[in-house]
């Protein structure tokens, strides 16, 4: 390993340490049958930010409109697979469901997570 790679897994593992909650991931039995969708807890950053979006075309015949954009990031090391849209994620009790992967080059992956409606 480099010296900027150790610099870079360094500051990873602060900001992990700083900013990060424990999590569970369930990989998708289609993504990785071999795990049998087995229960992972690691700790990564949560975040839900608002974006904003415009449908139906944009200027004045557009709709506008603020959507909530969750999004997890993870320390590939963590996990012993790739995460993989599909995937699912229970962050404080409530699932999501991965619908992008971003890694990051740098030993970090930014999932882009919806909330999933669990049934009753």
């Amino acid at each position: 390993m480099n010296r900027w790679e150790t610099l870079a897994n360094l500051a990873n593992q602060s900001c992990l340490g700083i900013f990060g909650s424990t999590v569970s991931y369930r990989p998708a039995l289609r993504n990785h049958p071999e795990l049998a969708e087995a229960l992972f807890t690691v700790v990564g950053i949560f975040t839900e930010k608002n974006i904003h979006i415009t449908l139906m075309g944009a200027g004045t015949n557009g709709l506008d409109t603020i959507v909530p954009q969750p999004t997890l990031e993870l320390r590939l090391s963590d996990l012993t697979f790739l995460p993989l849209v599909g995937d699912e994620v229970t962050v404080d009790g409530l699932l999501y469901k991965v619908v992008e992967v971003q890694p990051d080059g740098r030993g970090m992956v930014l999932l882009t997570l919806a909330r999933k409606q669990e049934l009753s």
